[in-house]
């Protein structure tokens, strides 16, 4: 997979990331540290990569990188 630009470099500006690599997908199954309706940032490319079993890296909104299963998210 290729490597996206990272958001620290992007200093987490939405427009940057969605510009780089990075979709918004929606929560639509509450894990620890995001609730249901949150979004969340991840690569397009792992996204469409990666199996609904699989787990994903992902974006918070505060900040924080968290691992939640790919069935969990939504493209809205």
């Amino acid at each position: 997979m290729e490597s996206p630009a990272n958001p620290e470099i992007l200093k987490y500006d939405p427009k940057k990331m969605k510009k780089n690599g990075y979709i918004e997908v929606t929560v639509k199954i509450p894990v620890t540290g995001v609730k249901k309706g949150d979004k969340v940032f991840v690569t397009a490319t792992e996204f469409g990569q990666i199996p609904n079993d699989g787990m994903l890296s992902c974006i918070t909104t505060d900040k924080k990188e968290i691992i939640i299963p790919k069935k969990n998210l939504t493209i809205d």
